[in-house]
């Protein structure tokens, strides 16, 4: 084939990698539309597993976001907290609030870089906890999760009482402290980094 047409074919194998991966995933994740509570949790457990990039690594014309245009590190308008880069798998990079939005509560789970339109929603699945070895040790984990509900409904009644917020929004943040809390006590026991962990501090 002549060094000219692989040359124009070259820029198009990672669409067609992507799109051949698309084609694999699993057929529930493909079928089964996510709530919007569901798709945002599963894009803050994507984002919280990004590499983060110091700022002052860098180029100038990197020191902005490319969805919002913002500078890093100033005061975001949400929660006065600073813009932190991260660096997706295709290789942009992007804030982590930007990507926070882009990535959901779209029905689908929206997957695709928000530069290259590379899809990686293999990284998306959920972990399935392992299956126990016994009908006691299922017991008490259906025992410990109908607890956990419970004490859930009663936090959620008594902050709504408390705030004049409503029970939905408060399960929402609820349910997001639940997951980031999680995802950071399974990076607490490894050496991951300075960076990682306060970026893990930022959702906090």
């Amino acid at each position: 084939m002549p060094a000219e047409i692989l040359n124009q074919l070259e820029p198009l194998v990672p669409k067609i990698e992507a799109s051949i991966a698309n084609k694999r995933v699993i057929p529930a994740m493909k079928t089964e539309p996510l709530d919007p509570l569901k798709s945002e949790l599963r894009a803050m457990k994507f984002i919280l597993n990004l590499p983060i990039i110091d700022v002052d690594f860098l180029h100038d014309d990197e020191k902005r976001c490319g969805l919002c245009d913002g500078t890093y590190d100033a005061e975001f308008r949400v929660c006065g907290r600073g813009e932190v880069p991260c660096h997706l798998p295709c290789g942009h990079i992007a804030g982590h609030w930007c990507l926070r939005e882009w990535l959901s509560p779209y029905e689908g789970g929206f997957t695709k870089c928000p530069f290259c339109s590379v899809d990686f929603p293999q990284m998306f699945a959920d972990v399935e906890p392992p299956p126990s070895t016994t009908g006691d040790l299922a017991s008490e984990d259906r025992y410990d999760h109908e607890v956990s509900d419970g004490e859930l409904s009663r936090q959620v009644s008594q902050l709504s009482k408390d705030s004049g917020a409503s029970a939905d929004e408060i399960r929402r943040y609820l349910s997001i402290d639940e997951v980031l809390e999680r995802a950071r006590s399974q990076i607490g026991g490894l050496d991951l980094g300075t960076e990682v962990r306060d970026f893990a501090d930022h959702w906090r």
